[in-house]
């Protein structure tokens, strides 16, 4: 198994990361480059001092860096008989700084990378939205080294996920820390409204408003924390048996000692305790030091933004996004509680239920294993019911489900 984990640009993480023989690479970005693009609403700052210093790091350590060069400005930056000097300045500033491969969302800038810095590995990033096997064999024909799947169309259709590892023979990536339930609309919303974007103010704001009513949104519905695509450290076996060894760690604005823990559980194949703190967004570790102001403002600055985000009514949720974090994920004290050790079999009897293409409101099996695994503290859900407009669609495509109590088998 190999792990792929989200660079934070603190000064200690790559030494405190290769002590797990499983992490082979970490990823990042700079805030802003010179193709244009600035990185999404939940990423950390780095400047240029910053990227050196993690490079650096990485290499002295033993492991890849992978420069994360997605957005629809890099795109438009490609030449079709015009300029391509902006683009060339943060390839060439890439390649200068030793960086091993970079993360692409697009086609044309697989072949102009490939073309023109051919010893720069190719990485098919989440923005690429790969979810079926021809999409995959055209990103590996055309020289992608390594396919990022997409979490939310994939990760719970094992049929779909057997067919892309037969079509190509390239390495393939999973998301573990997904939040998102299973449909590519969401997907979308993810890779659009958390991929670097530019100045597009509107488009972080359409993306990041569903995105927190998303958050508010489990909390009305704690079904909604199941029916997320999230992969737990458990379950790996079931995706290696399938093919798939490579595992990236998605969250980027976290202290170093989160992202350990995640890295931990997986390397460890196990955790005891709240599952929230390794697959939900989160700005503390249970059973480690609050984090200081410094700490906190990679986090602080997420929240913000999605928090200004000028959404329509439909999209309408005020201030209880945050309370769908696992902030204090003690058992007593969280808002949301995720018995992970109750989750064993869950994924076993997934393939004979087909979240994707299926009416996830008729299913219920999700609601079966939410009324045994999630606890919700009151004043939250209370919170949640208060400042959320409902969305019929959150709890199964309009159609009205239940309250089930069933026992879990």
């Amino acid at each position: 198994m190999r792990l792929s984990v989200a660079c934070n640009f603190e000064s200690e993480p790559a030494a405190r990361l290769a002590a797990f023989p499983e992490v082979r690479e970490v990823y990042g970005r700079l805030t802003k480059d010179a193709a244009g693009t600035t990185a999404g609403v939940d990423s950390v700052f780095a400047g240029d001092a910053d990227l050196r210093c993690a490079v650096r790091d990485a290499h002295d350590h033993g492991l890849f860096f992978c420069y994360v060069l997605e957005g629809d400005e890099v795109e438009s930056s490609i030449p079709l008989a015009s300029d391509s000097r902006a683009l060339r300045r943060v390839l060439d500033y890439i390649t200068d700084l030793g960086i091993d491969r970079v993360s692409l969302s697009s086609l044309s800038l697989l072949s102009f990378v490939k073309s023109n810095y051919p010893e720069l590995s190719v990485h098919a990033g989440l923005g690429a939205r790969i979810d079926d096997p021809h999409t995959a064999y055209l990103w590996a024909d055309m020289g992608a080294d390594s396919l990022c799947l997409s979490a939310t169309a994939c990760n719970r259709d094992f049929a779909r996920l057997a067919a892309i590892r037969e079509a190509v023979a390239c390495d393939l990536q999973l998301t573990v820390d997904m939040a998102c339930p299973p449909s590519s609309v969401y997907g979308a919303v993810y890779s659009d409204g958390f991929a670097p974007h530019g100045e597009n103010i509107e488009a972080h704001e359409c993306s990041a408003g569903r995105c927190r009513k998303w958050y508010a949104e489990r909390l009305r519905y704690p079904v909604n924390f199941i029916r997320a695509v999230w992969i737990r450290p458990e379950d790996l076996c079931f995706y290696e048996d399938i093919g798939y060894t490579h595992f990236r760690i998605s969250i980027v604005n976290s202290p170093t000692e989160l992202l350990l823990q995640r890295v931990e559980a997986y390397a460890k194949r196990r955790f005891e305790g709240n599952l929230l703190d390794i697959v939900g967004p989160a700005n503390r570790a249970a059973g480690y030091e609050e984090p200081g102001p410094l700490q906190r403002l990679p986090m602080a600055r997420a929240l913000f933004r999605i928090a200004q985000a000028k959404t329509g009514p439909e999209y309408v949720a005020t201030d209880n996004s945050d309370a769908a974090l696992a902030d204090n994920s003690e058992h007593e004290q969280a808002s949301a509680y995720i018995d992970n050790a109750g989750l064993r079999g869950f994924l076993k009897g997934m393939p004979g239920h087909n979240c994707v293409r299926g009416r996830c409101g008729r299913c219920g099996y999700c609601h079966r294993w939410a009324a045994e695994t999630v606890e919700i503290e009151n004043t939250s859900q209370d919170h949640a019911f208060a400042h959320t407009d409902p969305s019929p669609g959150e709890r199964g495509e309009g159609v009205p489900v239940p309250e089930i109590q069933a026992t879990v088998q």
